[in-house]
């Protein structure tokens, strides 16, 4: 028999994690722009899932708010 363990965290380590990967990401730009942006991928990723099932093409907007993280050298991971 499998047991899968649910690991939770506490909302204050979660909103820790995520403050340091914003502050990360922002070095050379403001953090309201970092965030702005990460919403915006958020948002066109969702909508990119008919794309990773192949029955669309790449959202452009996607594409060059990519672009402009991974010329960085940043990773959006």
């Amino acid at each position: 028999m499998t047991f899968i363990h649910r690991v939770t965290m506490h909302p204050a380590k979660i909103k820790q994690q995520f403050s340091s990967k914003l502050k990360s990401l922002s070095d050379s730009r403001s953090p309201h722009r970092v965030f702005s942006d990460w919403l915006e991928i958020a948002a066109i990723t969702l909508h990119q899932l008919p794309y990773h099932s192949g029955e669309l093409a790449k959202d452009a907007a996607f594409e060059t708010l990519e672009a402009q993280y991974t010329a960085d050298g940043l990773e959006m991971n």
